[in-house]
Formats: structure tokens, C-alpha cells, sequence
């Protein structure tokens, strides 16, 4: 029966072979696009050209622009992009749980911006513009930190479980032998790999990193135990020299857009190809024309040249007849050259949205011209950052929430969460604060403005109206928290909100019954004082004893 790295190498195998069609393509894409991508289909030797095959630079430079602009609108270090939250608007209500989840999503992020991602993740959406498929490892250091790699496209396959996520990955990686010796010991590597290391320590190792799923395994603190198994195979000797796990999938696999039926990705490279190998040949046959033109041609007469054509400065040929020598005329139509290959840039620009993500090409732009490009960006890249939400960003900030929990780097979890879980299942659920998710949530703050002066221009027509009464206030703020991003900690909680308003209320009602008091005391004072006037208006009489009596 097969070892398990014999399984394992067989099975890297079989999907690497099922991936030729994948790897001729992506070899196509990185010549005329990403040069830097060029070891698909075999490895080239450092340091050598990569550009032979390259004559024009609009797709190179309009794939950059792509992915700085995906860096720049969704995961800009500049910003804490992600925010955490409950799945439960219960526990989101909480104070204490809010500030929890505030105090745990700025302890990520500053350990983020202290890693390597900003250099990663931009090499990692080169690959989604150009291939439209990247992998992001995110795993972590001893010390604490993350530490993130975008690996090479062609250097990996993957396989998709039943929800159509990435579960399974195998990776080519090299090292030198004296760094695998190091890092999983002499003794783990195989025979002919420790003779190799006497004699020549800096010969690269080829091995195969295979993570995939254990499903019939319970979920352990021992590394042979864990939900996801990790070897590092000798692709040669077949031997596995590591074996070990992690409590998620390492991976971060992340497709542009994708194919029923398809495992790879498809996205703007695949579609500008036709048209940028198009230009590319143009721009060689200008460039041939070019030297045609500066340096033409010669038609010379049998024997009409004495010697050698001589094309320097201040030659001289000598020729029998001074029609012997003459140049070739070029008929070529440059107009007709230069109109085509023109459109075929502003093709491949708006292939890659280069003329559509840009703010115009002006000093000063009005504020309409700010929400028509952001309403035109999120038509444009909403059902693309979807899946990069999906597949890259929920499992990427689960994953770090997850490795500072275990390393308890976070603070303790409120006792509301706690009481909450003994019966419930907690879910905790990633909100993105990045530019484009900001511009999206704008929207619906313009939306609630248009509400507000709609409501405000019927109360000027019509003062008695009690069209306010459909406004919810609390509601209306807490909206106003979310849409805006204002730290949750600004926000009273349900208790300490109901109390200042029975304060309120008491005051109020305090100040009413005190209000009445006076009028009531008044009121006696008021009639008091009629009385006593109306006793002092009435006439009298005089007794019969000479006194005078109050009239009956």
C-alpha cells in the first residue's frame, strides 16, 4: 500500500496536471502583462529579461492602477478597513460587548499594520487583476505578530468542498538545504538530502506543502489533532519531513470571478488578452516601420555600386551611375496605425477600468462629479468586492480574531457574551470601513438626508403636520453610529439611556406639579382678595344700639 506522502505526491500530481490548460494561459497573461510571473511553465534563470515579448506598457501599467485602486478602496492601511460585531443585534446593544468588540478589532488592526500585509496583499490583487485567482497564507510568528505571503501563481493548486470554498491546497516551495535542516531538523530530511547538505548546503530542496482537511478528526490542541493537517513532503524521496495543523484554513484563496464548472478564476486579464497581444504585434511592425523609415532600404543597379553600400555619417559609396543608389519608398498609412492601436489602448484601459475608477482629469470637481464616480465605482466592482468579501476578507479577519484569542492577546469576554453563549451560538461577524465600503454607506446616508428635507419642506407647507411622529429617534441614531463608523464607546447604553431619561421625565414632572402648586396658590390668594373686596364694597346700616351692623 502507498505511504501517505506517496498518496499525497500523486494526488499534487494528478492536479497539476489537470491544470496545464490554467498554467499555458497564465504564462500568456504574465509575458504580456505581469513579466514578473513568468515562471509558469518553467523556471527561468534570475536575473535574466523578462520583457522580449513586451513592446507596449498600457496592460502592465493599467493592471497596477487596477489592484493599487482594490488596495486603495478596500483594505487602505491608512484606515482601520474592518470593524467587528455581533451577529446578534441583542449583544449589539450592549455597551460593554460594543466596546469589546471596538477594543478587540484595534488590537488586530495594530498588529496588522505592524506585519507584512500592505506588501502581500498587493502582490496578491496583481495576481486577481492579471489571473484573476490569488492565495494569501496567513499564519503566525513566534513572537506574536502575523506574517502574511502571497505565493506565485503556478506554484499551487487547490480544491473546492461542497459550499464552493477552497478547503485543499498544495504549494511548490524551494529552500536551500541548510534552511529546511534549520527549520525542521537534519535528521527529518531524507539520506540523500543529508549527504547533499555536507556537500553543498545552499543546493535547493524541492517540497510539497500540502494543507487539507480533517474531517472525521475532533477539533484538538495538539497540532496531529487539529481541523485542518499540514506536510511538508520531500517531492523527490517522497518523504514527509513535517507534519502538523491549524485550527483554520490557513489560505486565504480568493478568485476574481468564476465559471460554473471551474475551480480557477476568470477577470480582465482573460478578456484584454486578445487585444493586447493585437497591440503588442502592432507596436513591433511600428517599430520595424520606424527603422525602415530612419535607416530605408536601398535598391541598388547590377554592378552599379563600386564596393560596399556604406550607411554611416559622411560616407561615401562610389557608384557608376548616380541612379544606381537609390532608396525604397514605404507606403505605409501611419494615421491608419496610429488610430488603430489608439483604440486598442483605450480598450485594454477600459478592460481593466482604468478610465472608469479615476476621478477626472481636473483640478477642482464638484461635489456631483465626487457621488456620480462613487455610484459609478460601485456598480462597477460591487459583485467583485462581494467575493473578495466572501473569500478573502471574512476567513482573513476571522482568522487573525481567532490567533489573538488563543495567544490571549484580547480582552476578557464580557460576561453578556458568556451568559449568551450557554444557549446560543456566537457569531461574530466583520463590517468594512474601508474608502469604497465608506462611499456605499454614504449612499445610504444621502438617502436618510433626502428623507430628513422631504420631511422638513412638509412641515414648512404644512405646520400642524405630525409627520414626524414616523421618525423612530433612536433608531435614526443608532443608523447614524453604524453608517458613519463613530466609535461605539461615544453611545450610552439601554440602562444608562433609560435612566437620564426617567431623571428627565421626573424633572419634568416635578417641575409641573411645582408649576401647579403655584397656580393653585395662587388662585387662593386671588380669591382671598375678591373676597375681602367685596366685603368692603357692600353697604351698612346702623344698629339700634348706634353701632353700625352688616347688611343680611
Amino acid at each position: 500500500m502507498p505511504s501517505k506522502a506517496e498518496q499525497l505526491i500523486k494526488r499534487y500530481d494528478t492536479l497539476k496536471t489537470n491544470q496545464a490548460n490554467w498554467r499555458t494561459t497564465w504564462q500568456e497573461l504574465a509575458d504580456y502583462i505581469l513579466p514578473s510571473r513568468k515562471n509558469i511553465l518553467s523556471k527561468r534563470t534570475p536575473g535574466v529579461k523578462q520583457t522580449e515579448k513586451l513592446f507596449d506598457s498600457t496592460a502592465p501599467d493599467s493592471a497596477v492602477k487596477l489592484a493599487s485602486f482594490i488596495a486603495g478602496s478596500l483594505s487602505n492601511m491608512s484606515i482601520q478597513w474592518f470593524s467587528l460585531k455581533m451577529r446578534s443585534e441583542e449583544l449589539n446593544d450592549d455597551k460593554d460587548v460594543a466596546e469589546w468588540l471596538d477594543q478587540c478589532s484595534r488590537i488586530i488592526y495594530r498588529s496588522l499594520k505592524q506585519s507584512n500585509f500592505n506588501t502581500e496583499s498587493q502582490e496578491l490583487y496583481l495576481d486577481l487583476a492579471v489571473f484573476a485567482l490569488g492565495a494569501l497564507l496567513v499564519d503566525e510568528k513566534e513572537d506574536g505578530g502575523y506574517l502574511f505571503r502571497a505565493e506565485a501563481i503556478g506554484s499551487y493548486v487547490i480544491v473546492e468542498n461542497a459550499e464552493g470554498m477552497v478547503d485543499t491546497i498544495f504549494r511548490r516551495v524551494e529552500m536551500p538545504l541548510c534552511a529546511a535542516a534549520y527549520k525542521w531538523g537534519k535528521e527529518n530530511l531524507s539520506e540523500k538530502s543529508q549527504e547533499k547538505l555536507l556537500k553543498n548546503p545552499d543546493e535547493m530542496l524541492e517540497i510539497i506543502h500540502a494543507v487539507i482537511p480533517r474531517h472525521t478528526a475532533p477539533n484538538g490542541r495538539m497540532k496531529h489533532n487539529k481541523p485542518f493537517a499540514s506536510y511538508y513532503i520531500e517531492y523527490e524521496k517522497k518523504k514527509i519531513i513535517d507534519e502538523g495543523g491549524y485550527d483554520e484554513m490557513p489560505f486565504m484563496v480568493v478568485r476574481w470571478s468564476k465559471t460554473a464548472g471551474e475551480t480557477e478564476g476568470r477577470g480582465p486579464g482573460f478578456i484584454a488578452l486578445p487585444d493586447i497581444k493585437t497591440l503588442n504585434k502592432a507596436d513591433e511592425l511600428t517599430l520595424r516601420g520606424w527603422a525602415k523609415i530612419i535607416a530605408p532600404p536601398l535598391k541598388v543597379r547590377e554592378d552599379g555600386v563600386i564596393g560596399r553600400v556604406k550607411t554611416q555619417p559622411e560616407a561615401l559609396t562610389v557608384v557608376r551611375d548616380m541612379d544606381a543608389l537609390q532608396p525604397m519608398e514605404q507606403g505605409g498609412k501611419w494615421d491608419v496605425n496610429a488610430a488603430l492601436t489608439a483604440d486598442r489602448r483605450n480598450s485594454i484601459r477600459r478592460y481593466f477600468y482604468a478610465d472608469q475608477l479615476q476621478l477626472p482629469d481636473k483640478t477642482i470637481i464638484t461635489a456631483t462629479e465626487v457621488d456620480r464616480r462613487i455610484e459609478l465605482m460601485q456598480q462597477i466592482l460591487g459583485p467583485t468586492t462581494g467575493r473578495f468579501e466572501y473569500e478573502l476578507f471574512n476567513p482573513l479577519v476571522s482568522r487573525l480574531f481567532k490567533i489573538k484569542m488563543r495567544r490571549k492577546e484580547l480582552p476578557p469576554v464580557p460576561a453578556k457574551v458568556l451568559d449568551y453563549a450557554k444557549a446560543n451560538h456566537v457569531e461574530i461577524d466583520v463590517e468594512y470601513e474601508g474608502p469604497l465600503s465608506r462611499a456605499q454607506r454614504g449612499g445610504e446616508l444621502m438617502a436618510f438626508n433626502k428623507l430628513l428635507t422631504g420631511a422638513m419642506g412638509i412641515l414648512q407647507v404644512n405646520p400642524q403636520s405630525r409627520i414626524m411622529d414616523n421618525l423612530d429617534d433612536d433608531a435614526a441614531y443608532r443608523f447614524l453610529v453604524d453608517v458613519t463608523g463613530s466609535p461605539k464607546k461615544l453611545s450610552r447604553n439601554d440602562q444608562d439611556r433609560a435612566a437620564i431619561r426617567e431623571q428627565a421625565a421626573a424633572a419634568v414632572e416635578e417641575a409641573q406639579a411645582q408649576q401647579n402648586a403655584n397656580m393653585a396658590a395662587d388662585t387662593t390668594q386671588k380669591v382671598a382678595s375678591a373676597n375681602s373686596d367685596l366685603t368692603a364694597s357692600q353697604p351698612q346700616e346702623t344698629s339700634p344700639f348706634g353701632s353700625p351692623t352688616q347688611a343680611a
